[in-house]
């Protein structure tokens, strides 16, 4: 039976020829959560400014009336209209043709694909951001962006951001919607 003596052993942790561990998936460690920008109605903008009317109802109180009475004069509440305008989020990806070609770790299909997928959250997160922003919107002109108006300017009677607004109150509401967004998505046992 034949001895190895001293240290004439082969090493695998000097080998240059060993092939690497690595395996075949990415792990994508940013988290990708868009409550809000998910959980909110969309509509169409066929214009730069984009706008709605709303109303209110009026204050709720008895007034009882006499079965004879005559119907008199209503008061009419006005409508109240409001806009916001439409900005434009974009994002690069460009991929070579030899990136394309090779086999790569963790990317089944094509790197172009598995760019624009991942361009595309970074997309939706950035949108969750300005709407949860503190952003007043902008007019956009050929040399300026127009930019959306953030949710908490619209909290408060649709002043611009840069006026007061009442923190406390936005965080509140805030939290209130992001948890029945939650809880709503949760299913309870």
């Amino acid at each position: 039976m034949a001895t190895i003596a001293g240290n004439s052993a082969y090493v695998l942790e000097n080998a240059n020829n060993v092939r690497e561990d690595l395996g075949n998936v990415i792990f994508n460690v940013t988290p990708y959560k868009t409550p809000f920008s998910s959980g909110i109605a969309k509509t169409k903008a066929t214009a730069d400014n984009h706008e709605w009317l709303t109303d209110t109802l009026a204050t709720t109180a008895p007034s009882w009336d006499v079965e004879a009475n005559t119907v008199g004069d209503a008061t009419a509440d006005t409508r109240v209209r409001k806009g916001n305008y439409v900005g434009i989020l974009s994002e690069t990806a460009t991929v070579t043709n030899k990136a394309e070609m090779f086999d790569k770790a963790g990317i089944p299909g094509k790197e172009m694909a598995y760019q624009l997928m991942k361009k595309g959250k970074e997309l939706h997160m950035t949108v969750e951001t300005a709407l949860l922003g503190k952003n007043a919107k902008v007019s956009p002109t050929n040399s300026t962006a127009g930019e959306v108006a953030s949710v908490a300017s619209w909290i408060n009677t649709n002043e611009s951001v840069a006026a007061t607004v009442l923190l406390t109150l936005l965080q509140t509401v805030l939290l209130y919607l992001l948890l029945v967004l939650l809880l709503g998505s949760l299913k309870i046992l």
